[in-house]
């Protein structure tokens, strides 16, 4: 009898071990084994650059433009750039299109491709992203003429 109550509390405690053991697995590990806090750490989007971005400042060292504080300002009249979902890209400057076309990210976020149309016929321009989070983005344009246009923007 001694024997038979043994085995049954022994049955029983080791029961309630299994239970308890996998109940806990279940609670902080997925099916890859993954638990949440390793889930958090990993799955930390990077801002998008999707979306409008208004033109807040424009900078050039393109020695025309910089001598002529009026067209800088008429420049950032409204200017801005707006980054659809879909891939394509378009962009104003002084309330006049400027770039109509699609662009790509890197996957380090650090250049900008873009290929548009204009009246000259088709082009890549590739940007050097400097800034990109969820408020700011700060782009640079090399100028064929060995200068850069600097776009400071903020999401609309």
């Amino acid at each position: 009898m001694r024997k038979t109550a043994s085995l049954i509390v022994l049955s029983f405690a080791a029961f309630l071990f299994l239970v308890k053991c996998g109940g806990d697995e279940k609670k902080s590990a997925d099916s890859k084994g993954a638990t949440p806090t390793d889930s958090v750490a990993k799955e930390t989007p990077k801002p998008s650059i999707v979306g409008k971005w208004t033109v807040t400042n424009f900078q050039t060292t393109d020695s025309d433009m910089k001598d002529d504080p009026d067209g800088m300002a008429e420049i950032l009249k409204d200017a801005w750039w707006q980054f659809d979902e879909d891939g394509k890209v378009s962009s104003t400057i002084a309330g006049e299109p400027f770039i109509s076309g699609t662009w790509t990210l890197s996957d380090d976020g650090k250049k900008l491709t873009i290929n548009s149309e204009d009246e000259e016929g088709p082009g890549v321009d590739e940007l050097t992203v400097n800034t990109l989070d969820e408020k700011t983005l700060k782009m640079t344009l090399p100028d064929e003429d060995g200068g850069d246009m600097v776009w400071e923007c903020t999401r609309n």
